[in-house]
């Protein structure tokens, strides 16, 4: 008997770690860039055994509720929007952009909302620089990334 209450409080705390993520996902629904987290569910086996039924032998599982086993990112492709922005950039398929913080740390984004700085280089909305790599006359990938610097012609 007091099995039972263990396995619905199982189930009712994969239900609440659920609904946790459904509401992040939906709080961030307008965020440039986000990808929606995804909740596996997996069984909580409490007991296993095998009984015999007519000499033939029968495995039984006792279930002991849910849990949740992992949360995955989504990432498959978003809509693109049109920003009437020339800096705005965006990703069509998986990739990240490559931006630098004043101390010299590098952070993977999918936000393309970049903007210039006085130097001309594509900063985003924290001021962190976008990464590139510069290519040869034959369009290989030179080893090292550099800042991107644009210019606009007004």
């Amino acid at each position: 008997m007091i099995q039972s209450f263990y396995t619905g409080n199982a189930g009712l705390n994969a239900n609440k770690e659920w609904l946790s993520v459904i509401s992040d996902n939906i709080a961030n629904v307008n965020t440039v860039g986000f990808k929606a987290e995804v909740v596996n569910f997996n069984d909580l086996i409490s007991r296993s055994f095998t009984a015999f039924s007519n000499n033939a032998p029968k495995n039984i599982e006792i279930g002991g509720g849910a849990f949740i086993a992992s949360t995955v990112k989504d990432f498959s492709q978003g809509s693109l929007m049109n920003t009437n922005s020339p800096t705005d950039l965006a990703l069509d398929g998986e990739g990240f952009f490559m931006v630098k913080d004043q101390l010299g740390t590098t952070y993977y984004t999918r936000a393309g909302q970049f903007r210039t700085d006085a130097e001309g280089n594509l900063i985003n909305i924290n001021g962190m620089h976008l990464l590139g790599w510069m290519l040869d006359e034959a369009g290989n990938i030179a080893p090292n990334y550099y800042l991107i610097t644009i210019f606009l012609i007004v």
